[in-house]
């Protein structure tokens, strides 16, 4: 039995790779856990098949989000967080907040945290990014860019269409003075076709490619820099531009493991 009686239920879509596992959702979790020592700390996946996939390879065994309740239920936990490590309100946290819908009345409260791009930071006037948490947490990883590089973040957005978020924050980088930083999606058709007009066009000497993902995972490795004639990296190259590809999912990020542990 848990003596706590409040807890934090933090909840990621999952990765199956075990080392970018520890380097991202563990150290968020851990973050959280460091920040309030007072509080019990769950943990759960959206993702079922990830789910599998880490259980089939390490015999490790993932709480889904109804597992988790259920188990904090046992516990004795009253009160509860639920705070997901995602980058928006796509399809993720919709399923996330479903899922928990019918365990909300066996609990005295439960309460949603923010993703990473709440309301309160996309809505933000910053006069300098050291104000603004998530663009003065992502430059501090790329304090060695140059006048004449490009930094292009690939996001995934979301299923639901609402992205709205993403060219939020890719506003508010030129705002701050970040001309050659992009945030693109990975599914837009024409993502790839403007950063090579803009790269030529401005006389650019090397783009630099980055996941806006938590994980590094897959979509890092195959959509932004695999070496199929339809990569991001692929397709900037055949257009003539040297191309290096930072392989950090955003979990990675101290300070942006720091946002996450104060979103409450």
């Amino acid at each position: 039995m848990n003596s706590k009686q409040s807890a934090i239920l933090v909840v990621s879509f999952g990765t199956a790779v075990r080392d970018t596992r520890v380097r991202t959702i563990e150290a968020i979790e851990r973050k959280i856990e460091e920040t309030y020592p007072d509080l019990a700390i769950y943990h759960a996946w959206t993702s079922g098949m990830l789910r599998k996939k880490v259980y089939d390879q390490e015999q490790l065994a993932i709480d889904s989000v109804p597992q988790a309740l259920a188990r904090m239920k046992q516990d004795g936990i009253h009160n509860i967080v639920i705070q997901p490590t995602f980058v928006s309100h796509g399809g993720e946290y919709q399923k996330m907040v479903q899922e928990a819908d019918p365990f909300l009345h066996q609990f005295a409260s439960v309460r949603f945290g923010q993703p990473l791009l709440s309301e309160e930071f996309l809505h933000q006037e910053s006069a300098e990014a050291a104000s603004h948490p998530i663009i003065s947490a992502i430059m501090s990883e790329f304090s060695w860019l140059s006048e004449d590089d490009l930094l292009v973040f690939m996001g995934h957005g979301t299923s639901s269409g609402e992205n709205v978020a993403y060219e939020i924050l890719d506003q508010q980088f030129k705002c701050l003075g970040y001309e050659q930083v992009f945030l693109k999606l990975m599914k837009s058709g024409s993502a790839i076709d403007e950063i090579i007009q803009i790269a030529a066009d401005r006389q650019i000497h090397r783009i630099i490619l980055a996941p806006f993902m938590i994980v590094a995972g897959g979509h890092a490795l195959k959509d932004m820099s695999g070496d199929t004639n339809d990569s991001w990296k692929s397709r900037l190259e055949a257009a003539g531009f040297p191309v290096q590809c930072h392989l950090k999912g955003l979990g990675e990020y101290p300070g942006i493991q720091e946002i996450f542990a104060t979103r409450r």
